[in-house]
């Protein structure tokens, strides 16, 4: 989702709103609970989702919203359009994703049911929606898209495609507690592409102030190093689970970064040169519907009362990732998070917005670029000898 544009300038100010949100009093409840039916506000169970009467105009205006901003910032003539969230890519890095044999028996659903092993793309970037340094206040993002997973997925036009998405960001939580105060943040946000006009009034938006300037001051000096969480809430059969890729053990970060404005891509390049990355893939089981809501995303879920479990393992082998052609061909990959098999499927309103929004934004992207809109099978898909589309 769209969670920052958070320039150098504006770091002062939101350090102060930092500050004032640590002494603003916390609200006792979610936010989500005024926007639910009485019965399921007062009384939330495991696993449910409860949408609000007036979601769908409201996540349609988000759609229009966003489309509006990108026809706006790529009108005929300016090409290529980029995406409208994440767009500064690091890189697209090969991977490979490994379901053990000893998945716990409550996490055996899905894509972790049994033993298995896939080719996936991991697509790491800035949540900008323009190309900034890496130097800029930002969130940061990991999309995983595992190949070969058999079975319909959820998208009624790619329901026979093979890949099952994953995306994560370097925060546990999302700054927007509900689909209402999104539409809020929407509004303002396309104005002047930033954040600054929703969070420093009225005093209730500070903590969500605070929330993406943690996010956005992270000392992350190389995202191979780094963990991110999906922060949002997902189905696991039955269950609510969120997701988080954590360095395996072992994996030590460097203390400082670069000064160049490419020096997260760097930093990768640099590690897959000598070595391999590895991930531990953990989900994270609601045991409390009140405490760990599924329809507030802002609320932090205690890793103290549900320990993650690991379910998986991303390999990232020794590689040279940013070729002109690989690079354009990581720009041409769609991430959405309901390239998924049911018994993953996102939930909460984030997430119903995202499956509106998501695919619009691709549509839009790619027949603006002339490029075809297909999901991959395998590496076999890549070739390094592809024709390169110009990226700038």
């Amino acid at each position: 989702m769209r969670t920052t544009h958070l320039l150098s300038a504006s770091g002062p100010i939101l350090y102060g709103l930092f500050l004032m949100s640590c002494t603003y009093s916390p609200r006792a409840e979610s936010l989500t609970a005024s926007a639910q039916t009485p019965a399921a506000a007062a009384k939330p169970e495991l696993g449910k989702e409860y949408p609000a009467a007036e979601e769908a105009a409201q996540i349609k205006e988000i759609s229009d919203l966003f489309t509006g901003m990108s026809e706006r910032k790529y009108p005929a003539g300016v090409r290529p359009m980029r995406r409208d969230a994440h767009t500064k890519a690091h890189g697209c890095v090969k991977a490979e994703f490994t379901v053990p044999a000893n998945v716990p028996e409550r996490a055996r659903v899905g894509l972790f049911s049994r033993p298995s092993s896939h080719q996936a793309w991991i697509r790491f970037s800035n949540a900008f929606s323009s190309i900034e340094g890496d130097d800029k206040i930002d969130v940061r993002g990991m999309a995983v898209k595992v190949m070969g997973v058999e079975g319909e997925k959820l998208l009624d036009a790619e329901k026979l495609e093979n890949t099952q998405d994953f995306l994560m960001i370097n925060t546990s939580v999302f700054f927007s507690p509900n689909v209402t105060e999104y539409l809020k943040f929407s509004r303002e946000y396309v104005k002047k592409e930033s954040t600054l006009g929703y969070v420093l009034w009225p005093p209730s938006h500070w903590p969500q102030g605070r929330i993406l300037y943690q996010a956005g001051r992270g000392n992350m000096t190389n995202p191979l190093t780094s963990r991110f969480w999906s922060s949002v809430p997902f189905k696991l059969g039955t269950a609510a689970i969120k997701y988080s890729a954590k360095p395996c053990a072992g994996v030590v970060p460097a203390k400082n970064g670069g000064s160049s404005p490419e020096f997260l891509r760097e930093a990768m390049a640099a590690s897959l040169r000598n070595g391999e990355g590895c991930f531990d893939f953990t989900v994270q089981v609601q045991t409390d519907p009140v405490k760990m809501p599924v329809e507030d995303p802002s609320v932090d879920w205690d890793e103290a009362v549900s320990p993650f479990i690991t379910v998986a393992k991303l390999t990232i082998p020794k590689q040279t990732f940013d070729s002109e052609q690989q690079m354009a061909y990581c720009e041409a990959l769609s991430f959405t998070p309901w390239h998924s098999l049911p018994e993953h499927q996102p939930i909460g309103g984030v997430n119903r917005i995202r499956k509106v929004v998501y695919e619009r934004a691709s549509t839009l992207r790619h027949t603006a670029n002339a490029m075809p809109r297909r999901e991959p099978n395998s590496f076999a898909d890549f070739t390094d000898t592809a024709p390169v589309r110009p990226r700038d």
